[in-house]
Parts: structure tokens; sequence; C-alpha cells
């Protein structure tokens, strides 16, 4: 879910601390989602997100039948499939967690 525009402007490897912006955006981004699956309502978009990479999360949550392609436009909300609240969800989140820290903010929003 990586905004290509990122990685395309990037002319040697991204620092660290852009990769950890983009992965804490990222997490936003699915807590967003999380909270509207265990609340059964539509999913309202974050303030201050990437265009590129919402657009990317929304087009996988599409992909994968959680989210409806119906957008309340006035709202700026997405609406829910039957699958996405209807049997248990399960994740997963690709990436390699090096550091311990990556992998609490990950446990901070499962504990959520």
């Amino acid at each position: 879910v990586m905004p290509d525009a990122f990685l395309e402007q990037a002319s040697a490897r991204p620092l660290p601390s852009q990769w950890k912006s983009l992965r804490q955006e990222l997490l936003r981004y699915l807590e967003y989602f999380l909270m509207a699956v265990t609340n059964t309502c539509p999913m309202s978009a974050p303030p201050n997100r990437t265009a590129a990479m919402w657009e990317d999360f929304i087009t996988c949550l599409k992909d994968q039948d959680l989210l409806s392609s119906a957008v309340l436009e006035t709202q700026s909300c997405y609406l829910l499939t039957k699958t996405a609240v209807s049997r248990p969800l399960f994740l997963i989140l690709d990436d390699n967690f090096y550091y311990q820290s990556m992998r609490y903010e990950v446990y901070q929003l499962a504990r959520k």
C-alpha cells in the first residue's frame, strides 16, 4: 500500500524515518477500518491523509470485498460490506517488523 510516488521520488533508499511515518500512517488507516468494523458503522476518512496511499488502502479493502463501491461523498464515508462484519476477520500485515517497536505498534492496535 506504500505509495508509488513516494518510492519513485526516492533517488536512494528511503530514510528509516520516512518508512516509519508511512507505516504509522498505514496503521492509522487500519485503525479507522477496525473501528468501523467493531462499531458496524461506515468508515470515515482520516484527516491529514496522503491521497495516493489512502486510495491504495481503499482499493485494497474493496478488492477483498470489505468495502462497498458506494461512497457517501458528502460525508467522506465508506460503507462496509456484509463480509466485513458477518464473519471473523483475519488481517495479514506484510512487513518484516524487524524492531520490537514496529511489532509493538501493531500490538497496541490489536489491543484497542
